[in-house]
């Protein structure tokens, strides 16, 4: 079924790997892991990690699609991107929940300006999406007191400390 259809296992191991980074992203958020303690992690808290994942893996695609597209565009034979997931949860350890991406390149280059187009254009492609991930971040943060709802420890020091 895989051979007849190769863009399944990518496709797969992308939704698998979702899954993991929104695992993981859940586990930093809350700081409580899905088997492991005296709180475990919830749906609502896994919806949640959908704001550590979706960012992630934004910046990862568009990084693995930047070496695809430029290969593509130099005719060099290229798959699409392999996606790693990787989830440390079971062993009661926070991870990323993911080993990142990659894609396989099929022939030799020969020229060593695809060379560079190629290893340069997953990097510049990942850090445009990166800046537009910061820039969205920092316009829409919570007002000073949300670290209140987080850390209620920290309000007897007040928001001058």
């Amino acid at each position: 079924m895989l051979k007849n259809n190769p863009g399944l296992l990518h496709f797969g191991l992308f939704v698998v790997t979702l899954i993991t980074t929104t695992l993981a992203g859940a586990e930093w958020i809350y700081g409580r892991l899905l088997f492991y303690g005296e709180e475990t992690m919830t749906w609502e808290d896994f919806k949640a990690g959908f704001q550590f994942s979706i960012p992630f893996l934004l910046i990862l695609t568009f990084h693995e699609f930047g070496h695809y597209f430029t290969a593509r565009s130099h005719q060099i034979k290229v798959s699409l991107p392999y996606y790693f997931p990787l989830w440390l949860g079971f062993m009661a350890s926070h991870s990323f929940g993911t080993m990142g991406a990659f894609i396989r390149i099929k022939e030799h280059i020969y020229s060593r300006k695809h060379y560079f187009d190629v290893g340069v254009s997953g990097p510049v492609a990942g850090f445009v999406i990166a800046i537009l991930v910061i820039w969205f971040g920092f316009t829409n943060l919570p007002d000073a007191s949300y670290i209140f709802e987080i850390h209620p420890e920290y309000a007897e020091y007040g928001l001058d400390y």
